[in-house]
């Protein structure tokens, strides 16, 4: 995952990346066309993450692990980076 504040990649600031290696449930698997791994994640910001970029729409990209393209994820661009 890379996440990107103010735009998608290539417009918009990258914050950080991490990982989707949590569990989900089928549906999950189904959107990402696999039911192979865990495409679920929880990344934190932290507090000069959250004072640099509040209140800018927050862009996430799932990284293919096989070079299928690198999708902006679904609401991508709706919530904003919160207040510290």
């Amino acid at each position: 995952m890379h996440i990107y504040a103010g735009g998608s990649a290539g417009q918009g600031t990258i914050i950080k990346g991490g990982k989707a290696d949590q569990p989900n449930e089928s549906a999950v698997g189904d959107a990402c066309q696999t039911q192979e791994g865990s495409h679920r994640f929880n990344i934190s910001l932290t507090q000069d993450e959250l004072n640099a970029f509040q209140g800018q729409p927050i862009y996430i990209h799932g990284i293919s692990p096989t070079n299928s393209g690198n999708e902006l994820i679904h609401n991508s661009g709706v919530f904003v980076v919160p207040s510290a």
